[in-house]
């Protein structure tokens, strides 16, 4: 018997298996090879046996907590849901979900063959990436640069101790993820005008225009 299959390229083939509708996703949006689907508290639910397409990430969000059990290829698993936690689902992989509590999450479908890096910003941001860049000696890095020529060198530097946190420091300072999940709910906030004082030119090969240099340039 064939095993039912899974797209989840728009969040309607994903819905129609739960009971509430989401409350945000990235339909408006237009991303190419990426969905985002958000559920807020959606009650204790069963989700059917599919072999899922894509590549998924799940993120519990809140203070989500909930009795759960899953199966995802071979394995089994049965734990307590906690927030934070993520979850990677290979594409082309059986799974299969039950949870008892209301839980909120977040679910990035990932097409990883021509995909414009939006999603990294938001699990960047999480605190299990390093770990889970880290994994299996950098599978997940290792998968997101395959077609870069330096990869190796890349992630042999990214697993020494520290580096991954440290770049996570950057990450977290950056407000790009916020910003993307604002586009969704129409949400940007309006544009303040900056004031500055001073203009400087520079390239290459020359050194940093000064003040004096910034004030003649203004008079110009």
């Amino acid at each position: 018997m064939t095993q039912p299959s899974l797209d989840l390229t728009h969040p309607e083939a994903f819905a129609q298996y739960l009971s509430i509708p989401p409350q945000i996703t990235s339909d408006r949006a237009q991303w190419s090879n990426l969905t985002l689907i958000h559920y807020h508290q959606h009650p204790g639910w069963e989700f059917p046996e599919f072999i899922l397409k894509q590549h998924v990430l799940e993120a519990i969000a809140g203070s989500s907590g909930s009795h759960h059990e899953r199966r995802m290829g071979k394995y089994h698993q049965t734990y307590q849901l906690k927030s934070g936690e993520i979850c990677f689902c290979p594409a082309q992989t059986r799974h299969w979900t039950v949870w008892t509590q209301p839980i909120s999450f977040t679910i990035l479908e990932i097409s990883l063959e021509n995909l414009p890096m939006q999603w990294i910003y938001f699990l960047n941001i999480q605190d299990i990436a390093p770990d889970l860049y880290r994994a299996k000696d950098g599978a997940l890095l290792r998968e997101v640069l395959r077609s870069h020529p330096e990869r190796d060198r890349i992630v042999a530097k990214a697993l020494q101790p520290g580096v991954l946190e440290k770049m996570q420091q950057l990450e977290k300072a950056n407000p790009v993820p916020q910003y993307l999940l604002a586009s969704l709910t129409e949400s940007l906030p309006n544009w303040s005008p900056l004031s500055i004082p001073t203009f400087g030119l520079w390239g290459e090969t020359t050194s940093f225009s000064g003040n004096p240099k910034s004030k003649t340039l203004e008079n110009t």
